[in-house]
């Protein structure tokens, strides 16, 4: 069976879909039309591609994906049994990248949970992908299964790097998710390790300044942000 685990607007015209396709990720286009009312949903069957990289092989594996222009950001296992774990970059013009191979100090069991395309300022080259992602953390109690909530960044500008580094990022760094409380002492901190949902929410500052990004975390059966 093939279970449908991206769709992305690609164009005015098209929708970027790929699906598990029976634990072979294939991953297309469909043509949807112009208008709101039009009523085509159409899969162009010559435009298929290999979808290994941003579709999981099984439907019970998470994915986090974004369009950022015409780069595809996914956060995803690139193979059948779930163990190679990445963040990796694909469509564009530029060359794929990923986190490295098998490494645990960059992704450890991580289950992606969203991805957002964050402009920093008017210089695209500021352009920031953040994913958000639970993982068992390589600092954590010597055994004692833990997880972590996390942030991850990147540039969208990485170009790669040299020698080891060759078609890796060289940007990408990763913290655990913290949420500061105010508190009568010096506060504390509260981790949102049970991270289910992230919203983008656009806002503007009261005293009129630029607008900013939010990012609100719904852990069920509360809602949080951070």
């Amino acid at each position: 069976m093939n279970y449908v685990k991206i769709l992305q607007p690609y164009n005015r015209t098209h929708l970027f879909t790929c699906g598990t396709g029976a634990f072979h990720p294939t991953c297309g286009y469909v043509h949807v039309g112009q208008r709101t009312d039009d009523t085509i949903f159409k899969l162009d069957l010559r435009r298929t591609e290999d979808g290994k990289g941003r579709c999981p092989y099984d439907p019970k594996h998470t994915a986090a994906v974004v369009l950022a222009g015409d780069e595809l950001y996914s956060g995803v296992a690139t193979d059948l049994m779930g163990r190679d774990f990445t963040i990796f970059r694909s469509l564009g013009r530029r060359p794929p990248l990923r986190t490295e191979q098998h490494d645990s100090r960059w992704l450890n069991e991580p289950k992606f949970v969203k991805v957002f395309w964050i402009p920093e300022s008017e210089n695209p080259d500021d352009d920031k992908i953040y994913f958000f992602f639970k993982e068992t953390p390589v600092e954590g109690l010597t055994g004692v299964k833990q997880s972590y909530a996390r942030i991850g960044q990147i540039c969208k500008n990485d170009m790669g790097g040299q020698r080891s580094l060759v078609n890796k990022w060289t940007t990408f760094l990763k913290a655990r998710l913290v949420c500061s409380v105010p508190g009568n002492d010096l506060g504390g901190d509260t981790h949102f390790d049970d991270l289910r949902n992230l919203y983008s929410c656009h806002f503007r500052f009261c005293n009129g300044s630029s607008s900013q990004d939010a990012k609100y975390l719904k852990n069920v059966p509360y809602s949080n942000f951070c």
